[in-house]
């Protein structure tokens, strides 16, 4: 059982052209056969884009897919947002094929302890067909999906960030692929990666994402591929990489360079094998960190009810040079422009409170990222809405406080998630 790419370029050494990739139609009879093998692999229908076409997301774990119950903690990969990079898509069919009936123990353990969520075409308007091989970049409505992940405005960017609403992943793996240099030069071989790079993504998120990427660059060079820190992006962004870390999963790009140059392989099949390398590295690297990831999130989870308890104490930094040490708490968003972004509301969950004249949104469930939506500071803001933060309670100093006369105290971690503690102290022979 093969895909029709593995077909027509792998096994029969297609030409090299991008209208050999897996068609829709192809794509559309291949998931219940892979369902058919066992209780691994489930497909599930995520309704139709614009254009009508379908949009799927393919869930897998040992020794069965998800009821719908499970409590393990999610590894999300997405591919294709560009019609045309669909070195990721394939990587995914094939190894959605090998863990359907693996009995690699490595194999087995990746699924024992995470669910995996694959989104394997998020593009079907982009994706190479004869006729128009190259595909396109944008989606039918003329969409850059990986600019959209902040307005929500697509079909596409509104499944992908539901996911991240309904599981909030540890991992989020963004695939890529690197287009043909403007002066037409055939790339070298190598792929590129890179991590959330936007400020105010949460540190314990930041340093697991840049230790990932040295993983990875360190993986494909073992399969003979140079790997690089990729730099062909901007913080601000509203990219899935930069969004997913503001959300609290450790992200990386994926970049494998299309058009390249190979001596004796068609190139497709070696960019697919990068992407396959780079995905089975991600996994190791969960599987060994796991306890770092699930803390890691389950801080940034916290940090909005920490916030809006302690404003103070931590520089948000909106990403352009503005930056505030007491965080906006709250935001007064209006009827009109409540109804202008309801797909934030509908996507995200957004907790709101009626007021005079539209609704006052706490930022507790998802801080960081409100105020890079919602403040008047913020670069890339969808909405400019006034923002208020409580009056920062006095301080007497860190760690220890007293009070209540001296007989009890309040441990408090400045980190800025941890809430606070209870906590007895000695004096003399008793514990007061």
């Amino acid at each position: 059982m093969i895909t029709g790419f593995e077909q027509r370029v792998i096994d029969v050494g297609g030409p090299s052209t991008a209208a050999g990739w897996t068609t829709l139609v192809e794509e559309s009879a291949w998931w219940p056969a892979i369902e058919s093998l066992g209780p691994r692999v489930r497909v599930f229908d995520e309704g139709v884009n614009a254009a009508g076409k379908t949009l799927r997301s393919v869930e897998v774990s040992y020794p069965t897919a998800s009821s719908g119950i499970d409590r393990r903690p999610v590894i999300l990969i997405v591919a294709q947002q560009h019609g045309g990079e669909a070195a990721g898509r394939e990587a995914i069919f094939q190894l959605c094929h090998e863990w359907a009936t693996t009995t690699d123990p490595e194999v087995i353990a990746w699924l024992s302890a995470y669910r995996v969520v694959c989104l394997p075409t998020c593009n079907p308007d982009g994706l190479p067909i004869p006729g128009n091989p190259s595909g396109s970049y944008e989606n039918g409505n003329g969409v850059n999906i990986n600019r959209d992940h902040y307005s929500l405005s697509q079909a596409e960017a509104r499944l992908i960030q539901r996911k991240i609403t309904r599981y909030n992943p540890v991992v989020v793996i963004d695939s890529h692929e690197n287009g043909q240099p403007l002066d037409g030069t055939p790339l070298v071989l190598q792929m590129g990666f890179r991590g959330p790079t936007h400020p105010a993504v949460p540190p314990a998120v930041a340093q697991l994402s840049e230790q990932l990427v040295s993983d990875l660059i360190a993986a494909v060079q073992k399969i003979g591929v140079p790997g690089y820190i990729f730099g062909g992006s901007t913080p601000t962004m509203p990219s899935l990489a930069q969004q997913g870390g503001q959300r609290g999963a450790v992200s990386v790009l994926f970049e494998s360079d299309m058009f390249m140059s190979h001596p004796t392989r068609e190139p497709r099949s070696v960019r697919v094998e990068m992407q396959i390398a780079a995905m089975r590295c991600v996994l190791r690297f969960a599987l060994r960190r796991r306890a770092e990831l699930i803390g890691a999130r389950d801080s940034t989870l916290n940090l909005g009810a920490w916030r809006m308890r302690k404003p103070t104490g931590e520089v948000l930094d909106f990403g352009n040079g503005t930056k505030t040490l007491v965080a906006p708490t709250r935001y007064f968003v209006t009827t009109a422009q409540r109804s202008e972004w309801a797909q934030l509301w509908d996507v995200l969950g957004l907790p709101e409170v009626p007021t005079e004249g539209g609704v006052h949104v706490d930022v507790g469930a998802h801080y960081p990222l409100l105020p890079l939506m919602f403040d008047a500071r913020a670069p890339e803001k969808l909405i400019s809405a006034p923002h208020s933060s409580p009056t920062p309670a006095a301080e007497t100093g860190q760690g220890l406080q007293a009070a209540g006369g001296g007989r009890a105290v309040v441990l408090v971690n400045r980190a800025g998630w941890d809430l606070p503690r209870t906590v007895k102290i000695r004096s003399g022979a008793s514990w007061v």
